[in-house]
């Protein structure tokens, strides 16, 4: 059990780092996409940038327990067993915050969709 609350906490930690990165990375990240429009496939390299950043605007306005669940459930497609051996998490929270990610993160890509 103790383990998990390490792992648990290592995750939030990791976040809130990721956060701080984010900031910096955006600064740059303007930079990086004119250098890449001289490269072989820079329509590509645009789009895939696009969806790293739209990925990672959805995560960040997500609460830290549903962009967990979020993340482990979505994009490294674990069950929800696996994610309760890692969180800790009931069942049926995993379920519930997996249910209002999906919701909100389907929500703010429709907004972030219509600019």
């Amino acid at each position: 059990p103790w383990v998990r609350k390490i792992i648990v906490n290592r995750c939030y930690d990791f976040l809130r780092r990721e956060q701080t990165r984010a900031k910096y990375r955006d600064e740059n990240r303007e930079s990086e996409l004119y250098k890449s429009a001289d490269s072989e496939a820079p329509d590509l390299e645009l789009r895939l940038a696009e969806s790293e950043e739209t990925l990672r605007i959805i995560t960040s306005m997500l609460s830290p327990k549903q962009r967990i669940v979020f993340i482990l459930s979505e994009i490294d497609e674990m069950s929800v067993k696996e994610i309760k051996d890692i969180t800790g998490m009931t069942s049926n929270s995993i379920k519930s915050n997996c249910y209002h990610a999906r919701k909100r993160a389907r929500e703010i890509f429709e907004l972030l969709d219509k600019r």
